[in-house]
């Protein structure tokens, strides 16, 4: 474990939301597109099915393992560009399907726990989200154990929760735009459609402001003063 972890600070929120926001801006330029119709596709689809049975909850778990190992990807291709790394789409894949069952573990029980805060206080919910917003990074940059990318998670994020939470927060307030412009006389499928949209989008823009703290928290000064994201 390194010891000088956790000693770089956080950017001003607005220096990461002007890079966050061209999620689309990866060397791999049909990289983004490809996983963003993806991630679209698996939000909205399960909406179609409109009886709770076996399909569903089938669709629902195979829908999130593809949730899981797109967001590692493009994480990871976000990470790789900002320390400068060559990388393929072919050896992204590589990497991600080498700790596949990582991946899943570790996605999945980041979503358990915060999913289990937040049915029985709320805050719970959004500690855990907070703590542990960095695991996938540690365990696709650092190679860390399951237990392990939690550990660090929760060590790098001690003192910045509140910070995290106001970028966070601005993300989920665009999610849920679509409920104040709802029209009900409109078709409730292209309301879901919209919402599927903006869920999809916002996810990418998340995942690439994670990435970016992550760079400022885990390396910090070892980056060269004044670097230029892109």
């Amino acid at each position: 474990m390194d010891n000088n972890r956790g000693t770089g600070k956080l950017r001003r929120l607005n220096e990461y939301f002007q890079v966050a926001f061209r999620f689309y801006n990866l060397k791999q330029e049909y990289l983004t597109p490809v996983l963003f119709v993806i991630l679209l596709a698996i939000i909205f689809l399960p909406n179609l099915i409109q009886e709770i049975n076996f399909t569903f909850f089938a669709a629902y778990i195979a829908s999130r393992i593809v949730f899981y190992v797109v967001s590692t990807i493009y994480l990871l291709a976000c990470i790789k560009e900002f320390k400068n790394e060559k990388y393929t789409v072919k050896t992204l894949l590589k990497e991600v399907m080498l700790k596949i069952h990582k991946v899943i573990a570790t996605w999945a029980i980041y979503d358990i726990l915060t999913s289990a805060g937040m049915f029985l206080l709320i805050a719970p919910g959004i500690y855990f989200y907070l703590s542990y917003i960095f695991n996938i990074c540690y365990l696709m940059d650092k190679n860390e154990s399951i237990f392990g990318t939690f550990k660090a998670s929760g060590k790098i994020t001690s003192g910045i929760k509140l910070q995290i939470l106001y970028a966070i927060s601005f993300l989920v307030l665009l999610r849920l735009f679509p409920f104040i412009a709802y029209d009900p006389a409109k078709k409730f499928l292209i309301f879901l459609f919209v919402l599927s949209f903006l869920a999809s989008v916002t996810h990418l823009i998340q995942q690439r402001m994670v990435a970016l703290m992550y760079m400022d928290l885990e390396y910090g000064k070892k980056l060269d003063e004044g670097q230029e994201w892109e």
